[in-house]
């Protein structure tokens, strides 16, 4: 393995932490985030790799309307989770009041459109940042892990957000087995062969950094936990990873790409 850094074009978006981000097709696309005022923020840009050597990406920041003309909170600490074409931006907080969100907006990336979702039924998860999304079954479902807010502190709850058409709804299912501590800061895979869920470190209540590594059976919905991940850390990132040995690539075991983070020191 390789790192390689791109030749970067076009204008390049100012600097912040607390970005969400997701792949929809052959673009990155990078969602708010706050600057070190801390000013929350509201724009898109898009990152696409030119396919040619010597590697090289370009940045667009992309005009977005709002349907019906609504204005939609900035915000930092979300999460993006990519179903399609369409991006699923969920909670955050605006860090210069403390304020944490907990609705759903939707950008439509063929568009570049917003949307509120409309849920059919009421019942959302408290609001929150910090936390960590995926999709489930194919995209008809949205599963939100942990996460904290100013009034509750770090959480350790799980909620699965139905996507069916005209049946949005939130649900809090029941979750067996050694549940991990409530965290918020940490990174997650999703296995969807596997139907798994792997989260790893994130920062605890009193503001303890974790290293431990816990896995979530979908399926079964429980959690068990597989032992410690190194050093303490937090907000690092991870994606899916396979493991080499194997030629052939879909007997691999699954793994995960751990990168960055802060100790806490």
């Amino acid at each position: 393995m390789v790192w390689l850094e791109p030749t970067l074009l076009g204008s390049r978006p100012p600097g912040r932490g607390g970005c969400a981000a997701a792949v929809v097709g052959d673009a990155c696309v990078f969602i708010g985030g706050a600057d070190r005022t801390p000013k929350a923020l509201d724009d898109v840009w898009i990152l696409t790799f030119e396919r040619s050597m010597p590697l090289t990406a370009r940045w667009v920041r992309k005009t977005t309307t709002t349907r019906g003309g609504e204005t939609l909170p900035a915000r930092s600490g979300a999460s993006a989770t990519a179903v399609g074409a369409d991006v699923y931006v969920f909670g955050g907080q605006d860090p210069s009041t403390g304020v944490c969100f907990n609705d759903v907006v939707v950008l439509d990336t063929t568009r570049w459109e917003w949307r509120r979702l409309v849920l059919a039924e009421s019942g959302s998860p408290p609001p929150r940042n910090g936390h960590m999304a995926c999709a489930l079954r194919d995209g008809e479902a949205l599963m939100v892990y942990g996460g904290s807010s100013p009034e509750l502190g770090p959480m350790g709850d799980v909620h699965v957000l139905n996507l069916e058409e005209g049946c949005e709804k939130w649900d809090r299912p029941r979750v067996a087995g050694q549940a991990p501590e409530p965290r918020e800061m940490h990174a997650g895979v999703f296995f969807a062969e596997k139907e798994e869920l792997l989260i790893a470190g994130g920062r605890g209540r009193d503001g303890v950094v974790l290293r431990d590594a816990h896995v979530l059976d979908v399926r079964l919905m429980k959690w068990t936990r597989r032992g410690d991940f190194g050093e303490p850390v937090c907000a690092h990132a991870a994606a899916p990873w396979r493991v080499p040995g194997e030629e052939n690539e879909s007997r691999r075991a699954p793994a995960a790409a751990f990168f960055g983070g802060f100790d806490g020191t």
